[in-house]
């Protein structure tokens, strides 16, 4: 994750079979204070999401420390899921 000015915040990934990811920003308690939906990947690619830095109610949220949880899902029903956490500052 990179943030960039004015707040967004830039996730990169790769998985390894073509799949649909979903992406959620969670508070440092877990909770999701953003989803950014699902999108097909391409296995093997450098695929990248961003996040306006804003929760659900469209409010910017505060400095500190956040986490982001992509889960992967091929057409054949495997999943995978990863979490990493990550910096928002002003």
């Amino acid at each position: 994750a990179q943030q960039a000015p004015g707040g967004t915040v830039t996730l990169a990934y790769t998985v390894n079979a073509a799949a649909d990811v979903e992406a959620e920003i969670l508070n440092i308690a877990g909770r999701t204070i953003s989803r950014l939906g699902s999108r097909p990947a391409t296995a093997g690619a450098v695929q990248t999401l961003t996040w306006n830095g804003r929760n659900i109610q469209g409010s910017r949220v505060p400095p500190g420390r956040y986490m982001v949880r992509l889960t992967a899902r091929t057409e054949d029903g495997q999943a995978a899921s990863a979490v990493r956490t990550f910096q928002v500052t002003r």
